[in-house]
C-alpha cells in the first residue's frame, strides 16, 4: 500500500510540474501579446492600440474580451497541446468572432 501512495505522489508531482500554462509572450497578428494565467483566468496586454485581454481558459480554448483605445469585442483562441501556437478569431462588440487573430509563442 505504501508503494502505491508513493507512486501516486510521484505521478501527481510529475503532472503538476509538466502542466502547461499559457503564460508568455506571443507574436500575433496584432503585434506582441503578453498573457498571464491565474487558475482559469487569463489576462494580457498587446501593443496594438493599447490592447488588453480579459478571458477564461477551458482546456486549450481561451474565450473572452479584447479592449483597445478604439473599441472592444469578443475573442476566442484555440491553442495547440503545448500552448505554443493559437488560431484565433475576434469581432467587434457582441458579434460572433470571425476575423483572424493568430499567434505563436516567442
Amino acid at each position: 500500500m505504501k508503494k502505491l501512495w508513493i507512486l501516486i505522489s510521484l505521478l501527481f508531482a510529475f503532472f503538476i510540474a509538466n502542466a502547461q500554462q499559457i503564460d508568455g509572450v506571443y507574436e500575433t497578428d496584432f503585434k506582441d501579446m503578453t498573457l498571464s494565467q491565474n487558475g482559469s483566468k487569463v489576462t494580457g496586454t498587446y501593443k496594438h492600440m493599447d490592447g488588453r485581454i480579459d478571458a477564461t481558459l477551458n482546456g486549450n480554448v481561451l474565450t473572452g474580451w479584447w479592449y483597445q483605445s478604439n473599441g472592444k469585442g469578443r475573442m476566442v483562441f484555440v491553442f495547440d497541446e503545448d500552448f505554443t501556437v493559437f488560431t484565433g478569431k475576434w469581432s467587434s462588440n457582441d458579434a460572433e468572432p470571425k476575423s483572424k487573430w493568430d499567434g505563436k509563442r516567442k
